[in-house]
């Protein structure tokens, strides 16, 4: 059985390994900036990032007048839309909240009933049944007759 000291000793040494690797591949990665020709192409793909925010705006823009004026054309049509929208957004923010609010409970098992036959009613209580419908309803006509 490995005594303390060794389970230390071991980690101590895994421990220092893994650092000393994290070390070297923050040199290489340190070298990587460094060099000329990744330094050139980072700096080229930023600038075409900033090329492409620079035309996204603009696109914004455009779009921004374009509803500014089909709003000022329209205003009915325009309030149309955006309570459409409106609702859109709060239903489907409803339906977000009600799914995080639901506990995430295992469903509870439920014993099964045995299903008990239907109850059968004989015809002599069926009958009387009827007539005392019909009756009523013929003491209800004469009463609308009156």
């Amino acid at each position: 059985m490995k005594t303390n000291n060794e389970m230390n000793e071991k980690i101590k040494d895994q421990i220092s390994k893994h650092l000393s690797q994290g070390n070297e591949k923050l040199i290489w990665l340190e070298n990587q900036i460094k060099d000329e020709k990744n330094h050139k192409k980072l700096q080229m793909k930023l600038e075409d990032a900033k090329k492409k925010i620079a035309h996204l705006k603009k696109t914004y823009v455009e779009f921004e007048k374009k509803a500014v004026h089909y709003t000022e054309e329209n205003p009915k049509k325009a309030l149309a839309i955006a309570t459409v929208a409106g609702i859109l957004a709060a239903s489907l923010w409803n339906s977000f909240q009600r799914k995080e609010a639901s506990s995430p409970q295992p469903a509870r098992k439920i014993k099964k009933m045995a299903v008990k036959p239907a109850l059968k009613i004989k015809k002599a209580v069926i009958k009387p049944a009827i007539k005392a419908k019909k009756a009523a309803v013929g003491i209800k006509n004469s009463i609308k007759g009156v």
